[in-house]
């Protein structure tokens, strides 16, 4: 799809960071996990802010892509851009998750996914296509809603919930 096109590197570069952080904690060096934990982040987000740019102003072309109806491109333009809004936040929990499976953490990533889809995304879509006539955008609402829920609570708990401490004290 048009939108998986711009995850697809960040995606990418949450593998890498999972290796690269399990690598460094491996080793023994906290503060290089850190680093590359930083790192991934920043470049991740940066990526994903670009790539929302790129969703916002170029909608209707990526879209020309892969259909030339020009009903379902206008359609499809409206909630790409919705979802661009949504890129940067995608990105940090992206990148988040990939940080503390590396460090072990696998749990966190199901818990927050879990939580966003089954208390944000679908009951707002729920309520959204039942108590508006938003329909389609309505939905694509909810679910940037739920990306972007995601990624502040993503960074939250990667600045405040000891996840380097937490690997330490379990090896």
């Amino acid at each position: 799809t048009a939108e998986s096109i711009t995850y697809l590197p960040s995606s990418g570069l949450s593998t890498a960071a999972t290796t690269l952080v399990a690598h460094s904690l491996g080793s023994g060096d906290k503060a290089l996990a850190q680093r590359f934990g930083d790192t991934s982040l920043i470049l991740g987000t940066l990526f994903m802010s670009a790539m929302g740019l790129v969703l916002y102003f170029f909608a209707h072309p990526l879209l020309g892509l892969f259909t030339a109806d020009e009903a379902v491109i206008t359609l499809g333009a409206k909630v790409l851009r919705i979802e661009a809004f949504a890129q940067p936040a995608f990105g940090l929990s992206m990148l988040t998750f990939g940080i503390f499976r590396g460090a072990g953490d696998t749990k966190s990533p199901f818990f927050i996914s879990i939580a966003g889809m089954w208390l944000v995304r679908l009951p707002l879509a729920w309520a959204l296509l039942s108590y508006t006539t938003w329909g389609l955008w309505g939905v694509w609402l909810a679910m940037a809603s739920d990306i972007t829920l995601r990624g502040i609570i993503c960074l939250f708990a990667y600045r405040h919930s000891g996840w380097l401490e937490r690997y330490t004290e379990q090896h």
